[in-house]
């Protein structure tokens, strides 16, 4: 049997409505990889402990920006924050850490990167444009950039012998950037495997976990151009299939 994946999909509220919403190419790139794709509704917390015990992998997508409140500060400014949902945050990080409990391989992409942080102890930059290029006047790529979601806009150097130079076998990747927020102290027992060539975090990996991997990049817009980018898809899948046995 395949491994079941399960994503979690953005919060919006519509009309009134709350509704979880998942860009397909999420759940297309798990497909392609092997594995099986389910979409984790955000259910109480006693909930989301049987959704955990019924999967084998866990993939955190991107969306908006984590409450700042997750990690221990206020926002910097009322305007600063896009696209907040504090039942997501809530869902996602009790979930980060119900996998940790089972070592569930896991990987998280943009914003679940950013989750995977601060559910083990780490902080975010709430804005890079703020926080960095003004108080440290670096020049920065653009981060958020314009051009459509599977066209490269930045390189990022990957660190030898990780999880991520496993995935990607390069030491260098061309990748897409649509962020704000970014990865700032490392959760203890974490390590930063890949840096933009303007020196910020791209990649975090917990090398006592056989697979736990957050990458700033989205490759589930890219793999169909650059088949490379699969290479994050197909390890958590594969891992998840060596979980499911254990």
């Amino acid at each position: 049997m395949k491994p079941v994946i399960g994503i979690t999909p953005s919060w919006e509220l519509v009309s009134g409505q709350e509704k979880h919403t998942l860009a397909c190419l999420y759940w297309k790139a798990v497909e392609m990889a092997g594995g099986l794709p389910v979409l984790l509704p955000y259910l109480n917390d006693a909930n989301l402990l049987e959704l955990i015990a019924r999967i084998d992998g866990l993939l955190l997508s991107g969306g908006g920006d984590l409450e700042p409140g997750t990690f221990g500060e206020q926002a910097l400014a009322d305007d600063i924050l896009k696209g907040v949902a504090p039942e997501r945050d809530r869902a996602e990080l009790n979930l980060c850490k119900a996998a940790a409990q089972e070592r569930m391989p896991m990987l998280g992409i943009c914003r679940g990167a950013q989750v995977m942080n601060v559910a083990f102890g780490g902080t975010l930059y709430q804005d890079i444009s703020v926080q960095i290029k003004d108080s440290e006047g670096r020049k920065l790529h653009t981060h958020a950039q314009k051009e459509p979601r599977w066209q490269a806009s930045h390189t990022v150097n990957i660190a030898p012998e990780t999880l991520l130079a496993a995935c990607y076998r390069t030491e260098k990747a061309e990748v897409n950037s649509f962020h704000h927020q970014l990865v700032k102290d490392i959760a203890p027992g974490f390590i930063a495997s890949a840096y933009s060539d303007d020196g910020l975090v791209e990649a975090i990996e917990c090398p006592d976990w056989p697979f736990a991997l957050g990458v700033q990049w989205h490759p589930e817009c890219m793999w169909e151009r650059m088949p490379s980018h699969l290479g994050t898809f197909v390890a958590l899948v594969k891992f998840a299939a060596g979980h499911r046995h254990q």
